[in-house]
């Protein structure tokens, strides 16, 4: 209980019914069927409303003081003499004396998992078969007025039905409800005759509506509200369930249904008289009934109350022949609506096939003349495919005589050739010898040759030696003439080292201090140490430079071949620029035009679409330019309207140019477009297609949303291969175009009878404006590639030129390290340089001390002298042994000289007998080849000719077994007539070729396959006569049994609507209007007719239709009323129901609609019916058999409410009497309960 309480008041929101009535139930009987139960509001509501509540109850007390002094007949409300039992469907539940059954029905709710798949309910319209029809036809004419005029009581359970409390069979005895909508719990039992449900908005008037169409099995969608049923249980429940007690047939039990929905499954289960059952078994109980909770004649919610307004005649007239007319009205209905249009479709075949025989048949007459022309034409061509026939055979033997001719020739050149051949032989043999020989001879020379060679190399060596020999002894001679010389030079040099040597001792005599270099060298490491930090340094800074640099490189290729490939794309552009140029001249000069003027647009003005757009895949290029014609691929696109002026200004009216210009400013995007597709992708990969046209083009989001708004190309999808499942495809009827290979087909449905589809076919063409397609996503990231390659070389630019300042700092620091360096070494080396001048004089000392020795050592000039003589005689007798070797190699070069000149004149001799064989085998060499030549000419020719035959023969014999059997046979006795195949002289055969062929010429032609044409027609008017005379047939048969139903239905039809006008007219007179009904007939178009509702409110106007615009809410909620009473006392349903219809009535109005109301609904003979009103004005008019039960908001409601006593107390109040004590009151305090007899 806590927890409910939570909730907002919004859901503390609920409704109680009370019941209260003078009619045959007594009272004890309703007490004990009584349920209290609450679904209302909070406490603190309910004591909000207490004095609102009170002023209500004063007003009934006026009522009942007026009752009880006489003041108001019996034709007023009573006073509330019997006890109110009132329900409430709140929030808390109280006592009850079912609970145990409550509860057991509950759980049975919350375990149901079965889903409703209850059908859409159908009534029986009566027989339709061929011998009924007859049977039907059979029958009196004023038997059909006589049943339309009784209405649905011919058929329906007489009145002697009713049970003792005025039930008909179908009549709701008992509703109860448990969780639904704004019910907890409740049950309530209307009246056999006119109920009034009455209560606030809000308080769950409309929920009643709703529990009883859902509980007697139709789907939600009827009252305009929730789709799912689950919707339909209470707000913080999982299931709730509504049970429905019907009266059963006479004699039979009542028939209670209960439907069980489930919030967590969305479903529902079903009791038939407390046994499990299904919504079909249900659907059958209840159509036992004639119950028609569908038709808005008999059942209008609250939420339909607008669309019967709205109704058109048509629909109006099928719906009042459901709701009062002869069961059979609606049955005839539909069989005339179906029989008329086969009836328009057979005439209209009719009429278009008498047409068309008719015409074949004057076009025939035409041709009679060509007929007679084309027969002599005839015999012509017959002696011209004769002589064709012929001409072949006389080439053939043409070319056989040259075949023989050319193979004689070759014959006779094969014997001069074997001729020459014999002769030609042994001279080859003899030049072959000779060649051989004069290698062997060749081979001699150059060995001579050779020997020789090596002979003059060795004396060329021996003659160099002998210089040398010679050279060396003259310098050995002219050292010994300089000795005397060379010793002077030598004591010179002796005397100079000893000079030297004295001064280096004085130097090295007084040795320096050594210095301490530590100073320096810590310093000097110091500085070392920084310029190398620094070149260090600038050497990351340079390699930084250098990956800048090297990346640079990369961009720039990379730029490079960005720049190839988007030339290669403009190169595609130019060329289909340049087929635009030829295509269409006034396009590309705009185009040229709109190039150099962009920047003058507020957006990108596009090219024509065939610029723009590219084929995603080369393969669907045709299938794509077959969607798409060429006034679209020539069309400018714009993107604002503003735009679009300033184009259209300066090309069209400015420049004259003929283009197209579309303008897509507010338009529909390509998202849009997407999600209006027929069928989703998977589901056309499912039905074997690949993809919709759209997604095979590529081009901005603007011009392909033109593309899709102008050819829906979005619609039309397309498939490569045979692999799309065409019936599926015109089942699905979503798809009015699809592309399967090469093949474009359309298709259309049939506007007669069942609609079946027509599908139309036609061949695809070779794409030629979107064969070069350029990609407008490729270009566009082409061009982004570009920007952002400038953008990164921009960027490395500054990026280096930051690194070469710090390179130049680094510079700089280290020139300044470097400086001071220097001067620290020069205090190095002029603190160390009197020690270094030191120790080198030391070194030089030593050295030259060394060399002053080494002169002391050398031998003396009388030694040398001696020694060089001796060299000398060496010398000489190498020269003496030399001169005796060059004397040998000149005998032997002489020897081989003489060999070679022998060689060389044996060599030339030989050489002059080759070429003089050689020449002589030559000449006989060039008759031979003139032979060969000749001969292969000769085989040449003969081939060929051969061939010739070969094909003149095969091209003969393929004429003659081509020809036709009389043309053979004609070609075989002009052959005997000619005699052998020899005498079939060519020329003579064309002559006479040609001089038929000039007579066929002047002849008069007929046109080609006229005569075929006059066969072909002459069939099909012989063809054309059956099918006239079957469809007259067929004609005459339909338009019988159109007759004869209409026999029935028309006269029932108007005895129906007269019943129906007559009421209507006259409840319009009591309210000082007027109204009238019409039934619209409209010929032979059955589905036309309709039932007009004509009203008049105002004196000045005439009677007008009742439409949902002309008339007023008000306006039209009275004529919906007053017509559907007119349909009452006809209506074959057990029940009615009228849903809040007096919204917007003036109160005399409503007065007036009450009266009638009662007046109607409360005959003896009356149906069942319902009226939901939030309203209640004072002093309507009562009568016996009303029930009224009033629907309360609140929390808690005591079991029973004595209005009476109640009255009497407050009465009493009123005067001055003590109060007594009093369960109304106490009812009141806890919440609001209004109760109304």
């Amino acid at each position: 209980m806590s927890e409910r309480r939570t909730h907002s008041a919004a859901q503390h929101r609920g409704a109680a019914l009370s019941s209260s009535s003078d009619a045959a139930p007594p009272p004890r009987r309703i007490q004990s069927d009584a349920r209290p139960l609450t679904n209302g509001r909070s406490r603190a509501n309910g004591h909000a409303n207490s004095s609102s509540e009170f002023d209500e109850l004063d007003v009934k007390r006026e009522q009942y003081e007026q009752q009880t002094q006489g003041e108001a007949s019996s034709s007023r409300l009573p006073s509330p003499s019997s006890p109110v039992r009132p329900i409430a469907n709140g929030r808390r539940r109280t006592r009850s004396r079912h609970g145990s059954e409550e509860d057991a029905e509950e759980g049975a709710g919350e375990g149901s998992t079965q889903r409703s798949k209850r059908p859409r309910m159908s009534q029986d319209d009566g027989g339709a078969d061929e011998e009924e029809e007859d049977d039907e036809e059979k029958k009196p004419k004023i038997k059909a007025e006589k049943m339309a005029a009784n209405g649905a009581r011919d058929f329906e359970v007489a009145h002697g039905d009713r049970d003792r409390e005025g039930f008909l069979p179908g009549s709701i005895v008992r509703v109860a409800l448990k969780n639904f909508v704004t019910y907890d719990s409740t049950e309530f039992r209307p009246g056999p005759y006119l109920n009034m449900i009455i209560g606030p908005n809000g308080t769950g008037k409309s929920t009643i509506v709703c529990a009883i169409a859902l509980g007697l099995g139709w789907k939600p969608a009827v009252l305009g509200r929730a789709k799912d049923i689950a919707s339909f249980v209470k707000q913080g429940y999982q299931d709730g369930w509504i049970e429905i007690e019907l009266k059963g047939l006479a004699g039979e039990e009542n028939v209670t249904i209960k439907r069980l929905i489930s919030r967590k499954n969305n479903s529902s289960e079903w009791r038939l008289n407390g046994r499990t059952s299904t919504a079909r078994a249900v659907n059958d109980a209840v159509g036992r009934f004639d119950i028609n909770v569908d038709n808005l004649c008999c059942f209008l919610p609250q939420e339909k109350v607008a669309d019967f307004a709205r109704m058109d005649p048509p629909k109006l007239l099928v719906e009042t022949q459901r709701a009062a007319g002869n069961p059979n009205l609606s049955s005839w209905h539909e069989q005339l609506i179906e029989l008329g249009a086969e009836f328009r479709e057979v005439q209209g075949q009719l009429d278009r096939d008498q047409e068309e025989q008719n015409n074949l048949e004057q076009r025939n007459e035409v041709l009679g003349r060509d007929v007679e022309r084309y027969e002599q034409r005839k015999q012509i061509e017959e002696e011209i495919a004769l002589l064709n026939l012929l001409i072949p055979f006389a080439e053939y033997h043409n070319a056989k005589t040259a075949y023989s001719e050319a193979k004689a020739v070759r014959n006779d050149r094969k014997a001069d050739l074997e001729e020459l051949r014999q002769i030609h032989e042994p001279l080859r043999l003899k030049v072959e010898s000779m060649k051989a020989k004069r290698s062997k001879l060749e081979g001699n020379r150059i060995k001579a040759t050779e020997s020789l060679n090596k002979v003059n190399k060795d004396l060329t060596s021996a003659v160099r030696q002998m210089e040398q020999l010679e050279s060396d002894t003259t310098e050995l001679q002219d050292t010994m003439s300089n000795l005397k010389a060379r010793e002077q030079e030598h004591h010179k040099l002796i005397s100079k080292l000893r000079a030297v040597v004295a001064e280096l001792e004085a130097k090295v005599a007084d040795e320096p201090q050594e210095y301490d270099l530590s100073v320096f060298d810590r310093a000097l490491r110091e500085i070392r140490q920084e310029i190398r930090g620094a070149d260090d340094r600038r050497g990351d800074l340079t390699a930084q430079i250098d990956d800048i640099g090297l990346e640079n490189r990369q961009l720039q290729n990379t730029h490079d071949e960005t720049l190839r490939k988007l030339r290669r794309l403009d190169d595609v552009r130019a060329r289909k620029l340049e087929m635009l140029h030829k295509a269409d001249e006034p396009a590309w000069k705009a185009v040229q035009w709109l190039r150099a003027n962009q920047n003058l647009f507020q957006k990108k003005v596009f090219e024509p679409v065939v610029m723009e757009v590219t084929v995603k895949d080369s393969k669907y290029a045709s299938q794509v330019e077959s969607c798409i014609n060429w006034a679209t691929l020539r069309t400018f696109v714009c993107q604002t309207r503003a735009d679009y002026d300033r184009l259209t200004r300066e090309l069209v009216d400015k420049q004259k140019l003929r283009i197209n210009v579309a303008e897509m400013e507010g338009g529909r995007n390509m998202e849009q477009f997407e999600a209006a597709r027929p069928l989703s992708t998977e589901q056309i990969r499912q039905l074997g297609f690949n993809a919709y046209i759209s997604d095979m083009v590529d081009g901005p989001e603007s011009v392909m949303a033109y593309l899709c708004g102008s050819a829906n190309i979005h619609t039309i999808p397309v498939a490569l291969t045979d692999s799309v499942d065409v019936n599926q495809v015109e089942q699905s009827r979503q798809i009015k175009r699809y592309i399967v290979g090469h093949t474009n087909h359309t298709i259309q449905f049939s506007d007669y009878g069942r609609k079946l589809p027509i599908t139309l076919s036609r061949d695809i063409k070779a794409a030629r404006s979107l064969t070069q397609s350029v990609n407008t996503a490729e270009k566009e990231n082409l061009e982004r590639v570009i920007q952002e390659i400038a953008q990164k070389t921009k960027d490395a630019e500054e990026s280096i030129g930051e690194l070469q300042e710090q390179i130049k700092r680094e510079e700089e620091k280290a020139d300044d390290l470097r400086s001071r360096k220097e001067d620290l070494d020069r205090q190095k080396m002029d603190a160390v340089q009197p020690r270094r001048d030191w120790e080198k004089a030391k070194i030089d000392l030593g050295n030259k001390k060394s060399r002053l020795n080494a002169e002391h050592n050398k031998p003396s000039q009388e030694a040398e002298r001696k020694r060089l003589m001796a060299e000398v005689h060496r010398k000489t007798d190498k020269r003496v042994k030399l001169v005796r070797d060059m004397k040998s190699l000149l005998e032997i070069q002489t020897k081989h000289r003489i060999d070679l000149d022998v060689a060389t004149l044996v060599e030339v001799q030989h050489q002059v007998n080759y070429q003089a064989w050689k020449d002589l085998y030559t000449s006989k060499l060039g008759e031979f080849k003139e032979a060969e030549r000749a001969l292969k000419e000769a085989l040449e020719e003969f081939a060929a000719s051969k061939q010739l035959a070969t094909q003149m023969q095969n091209r003969a014999q393929a004429k003659h077994d081509d020809a036709p059997y009389e043309i053979q046979q004609k070609f075989h006795r002009r052959q005997e007539e000619m005699g052998d195949e020899t005498s079939m002289n060519l020329a003579e055969l064309e002559g006479e070729l040609a001089t038929l062929q000039g007579s066929l010429d002047l002849s008069t032609g007929v046109a080609p396959g006229v005569i075929e044409a006059f066969k072909k027609r002459a069939e099909l008017i012989a063809e054309l006569g059956d099918s006239i005379a079957n469809q007259r047939r067929e004609v005459a048969r339909r338009e019988t049994k159109i007759e004869r139903i209409k026999s029935q239905w028309l006269p029932a039809l108007q005895a129906l609507g007269a019943k129906v006008s007559e009421k209507f007219s006259a409840a319009f007179d009591r309210i000082g209007c007027a109204g009238e009904i019409r039934i619209s007939e409209q010929g032979d178009h059955y589905e036309k007719w309709g039932m007009d509702i004509l009203v008049k409110f105002r004196d000045t106007e005439q009677l007008q239709l009742l439409t949902g615009q002309r008339q007023s809410g008000g306006e039209r909620s009275l004529s919906t009323i007053l017509y559907l009473m007119s349909l009452t006392e006809l209506s074959r349903s057990p029940f009615s129901l009228v849903d809040e219809i007096n919204q917007g009535m003036d109160q005399r109005a409503e007065r007036a609609v009450h009266d009638q109301m009662v007046q109607v609904t409360c005959r003896a003979n009356a149906s069942q019916y319902f009226l939901i009103t939030p309203k209640l004005l004072p002093d309507l008019r009562y009568h016996e058999r009303m029930k009224v039960l009033i629907i309360n908001n609140g929390e808690w409601l005591p079991e029973r409410i004595d209005l009476a006593r109640f009255a009497k107390r407050r009465l009493a109040q009123r005067s001055g009497g003590s109060a007594g004590a009093g369960g109304a009151g106490g009812g009141a305090s806890q919440g609001r309960a209004i109760a109304a007899a």
